[in-house]
């Protein structure tokens, strides 16, 4: 044998006359494009072109009738066609043959004259071309990312439909397997707790929300949202992990489970969390000896409930769900909606009527605006002719009279006000705890008893009025030397300065003390007036010293009491809502922003309090997520994976 890899000369010889070539039996595992190039040829020319059939050991050019020997290496043979079939750039370099397909095989037939003076190659990739390292790893990134954000299950990768549009948009990228993208995204998640853990340890002050869960798999969850405020005020959010939760949600396993997820993520002791008012929950909270808030939107769930168990207002909405059943169930009777909808040209054509759900009071009043909005159509329905006559029965029987509409219109007007105080205290992306007495005052007024409103109205702001009274106690644990621990000059604080933490009474006497109770009461509201905050002179440590009669004027000793006092007193009195230099509405953290240099220790109390939810709402949002994941089709979806991608879709900001 000749160096190189050559077979002799006449082994070559013999065999070149011999023009039946056959593929690599090999099929799709034969991924190497050299064997588009180099074929075998049959041992016993009356048998089929099986493996067993085909002399593996020569692999011959089907484009030279050069014989190699064939080890298993394909690198003598990409060797050969790059040397000895080169073509330039932009040519056709397909080699064209002419093939044959029979019962035994693919005969390949090729010249017997060696086209030495004909340079024909395949197109095989360039160095410049392959795929980057960097390149591949944006890839992966937005892939995972892509999974995490729409919740996709991780056997996309194995989807054949999946593969052939990856490889349409860059045939270099190879998927990976299910197995190598779960742990990518187990690294990518102890990568993000990474990030969280260190954004902690900078913060004043944690809160938390909590809440629990049960899947479709019947598996018990428990899940915590943490907020806090970073060094730039910015209100932060994020999952601490949806956990199974072994056992019923008995207060001892929701207090176990809370002090594990404490020691796990080294959460300070000064949380504050926000939960529904369950009595496990409270207890749970007791034992932990945790700062706990009742969750205000559920109280505001509560209040609008049990105003509309009346029974004018029950007889309505039970009125309200039979239309809406009716033309969810019937399609003829749907049809003729829409037809009615067109011919009157009302303001909601098109629309659909909406039910309630008894969880959700907001529902309630969107099922009556939907069916004030289409009552033209829906009397237009019932008076057609055409119509069969049981859809028109159960229509007259159901349709508001121009009673029941006006009661309809005062009973919205009344609840309106509850979603737009809903959807201030269930925001996620601002402060909210401190917009909670406000929001109550603004009710209360709302709720005022007038001459022009009918018996039933006015039944229905006295229960209102009733339940609104809102009182609760917040313990502070408050370490001596702490910033955060100062004895107020004034009982009352304001709460017309979005600015100020939900409090209305800071009583703080001993800075010693280790806990004290702050009573906040919506009856408790102190107006201040506005003055421009006064100017401080500070005294320039880098001067010389022959300067200094001119910029010190003078030092006097203050104390710590006095202090406090005065910066309190700077507080109240300071703008609100606009910057020194112009005219720019702030937010309340854009305030503190601008103003903490002014207000260093009352900065301190804003960044612990003005991060605590004032609705269990985040809790809740991670648990629509989760029915979502845990579907019918996949609620066989393992503990470990659900936490997974509830931990990383809920994250993806830091990612």
């Amino acid at each position: 044998m000749a160096d190189g890899g050559f077979v002799d000369d006449t082994v070559a010889i013999a065999t070149s006359t011999d023009t039946e070539l056959y593929d690599h039996p090999g099929g799709g595992k034969a991924r190497s494009k050299v064997w588009d190039v180099f074929a075998f040829r049959k041992i016993k020319k009356e048998l089929p072109s099986s493996r067993k059939n085909l002399d593996m050991t020569v692999a011959v050019c089907r484009l030279c009738q050069k014989s190699y020997k064939n080890t298993g290496n394909t690198t003598n043979f990409m060797s050969h066609i790059r040397n000895e079939h080169s073509l330039p750039k932009g040519t056709d370099n397909t080699p064209k043959v002419k093939t044959n397909t029979t019962t035994t095989g693919t005969c390949i037939h090729t010249p017997t004259r060696k086209p030495r003076q004909v340079q024909s190659t395949l197109n095989f990739p360039s160095q410049e071309s392959k795929l980057g390292n960097e390149r591949k790893k944006a890839l992966d990134d937005r892939l995972m990312k892509m999974v995490i954000g729409k919740v996709l299950p991780t056997s996309l990768v194995d989807n054949c439909y999946f593969k052939e549009f990856v490889q349409l948009l860059d045939p270099r990228y190879n998927l990976p397997c299910r197995k190598t993208l779960v742990g990518w995204l187990e690294k990518k998640k102890v990568d993000i707790q990474e990030c969280i853990k260190a954004d902690i340890k900078k913060c004043e002050g944690v809160a938390i929300t909590h809440d629990s869960w049960t899947s479709n798999a019947t598996d018990s969850y428990n899940t915590n949202t943490l907020h806090y405020i970073d060094d730039n005020w910015r209100l932060n959010s994020a999952d601490l992990g949806t956990i199974k939760m072994e056992g019923s949600h008995t207060s001892e396993n929701i207090a176990k489970s809370l002090q594990t997820t404490k020691t796990n993520w080294s959460l300070p002791d000064n949380i504050i969390a926000t939960t529904d008012n369950a009595a496990n929950e409270q207890k749970a909270f007791r034992l932990l000896e945790w700062s706990r808030f009742g969750c205000f939107g559920h109280k505001l769930n509560l209040v609008v409930k049990n105003s509309l168990q009346s029974n004018n207002i029950s007889r309505l909405t039970s009125k309200g769900r039979r239309l809406v059943t009716l033309f969810h169930s019937s399609t003829s009777a749907h049809d003729f909606l829409s037809q009615k909808q067109r011919q009157l040209e009302i303001k909601g054509a098109g629309h659909r009527l909406l039910n309630d759900v008894p969880t959700r009071w907001n529902s309630t009043l969107l099922m009556l605006e939907r069916l004030i909005e289409q009552m033209p159509a829906l009397m237009a329905v019932a008076s057609d002719e055409n119509v069969s006559k049981n859809i028109r029965t159960t229509l007259q029987n159901t349709v508001f009279s121009f009673e029941e509409t006006s009661i309809a219109d005062k009973v919205m007007a009344l609840l309106t006000p509850f979603l737009r105080a809903t959807e201030i205290v269930c925001s996620e992306s601002n402060p909210t705890i401190n917009k909670v007495i406000p929001v109550v005052t603004k009710l209360k007024r709302k709720l005022e008893i007038s001459e022009d409103d009918s018996p039933l109205i006015q039944s229905m702001k006295k229960k209102m009025l009733e339940q609104l009274t809102f009182r609760t106690e917040v313990k502070v644990k408050v370490k001596p030397g702490d910033a955060a621990a100062m004895p107020a000059t004034s009982n009352s604080a304001t709460t017309t300065n979005p600015s100020l933490p939900s409090m209305a009474e800071f009583d703080m006497k001993d800075p010693d003390t280790p806990t004290d109770t702050v009573q906040v009461d919506s009856n408790v509201l102190t107006q201040t007036k506005i003055k421009s905050p006064s100017k401080k002179k500070q005294k320039f440590v880098d001067c010389d010293e022959t300067l200094k009669d001119i910029v010190c004027t003078g030092e006097t000793k203050v104390d710590r009491e006095d202090t406090i006092s005065k910066e309190i007193e700077r507080y109240l009195s300071s703008p609100v809502n606009t910057l020194s230099d112009s005219d720019k509405s702030l937010t309340t953290l854009e305030w503190w922003k601008e103003n903490e240099l002014f207000s260093p220790r009352i900065a301190v109390l804003a960044k612990h309090y003005l991060a605590v939810q004032a609705s269990s709402v985040p809790s809740e949002r991670v648990f629509s997520l989760a029915g979502e994941l845990v579907s019918k089709k996949r609620s066989r979806m393992s503990p470990e994976h659900v936490d997974l991608f509830i931990f990383l879709n809920k994250n993806i900001k830091f990612w």
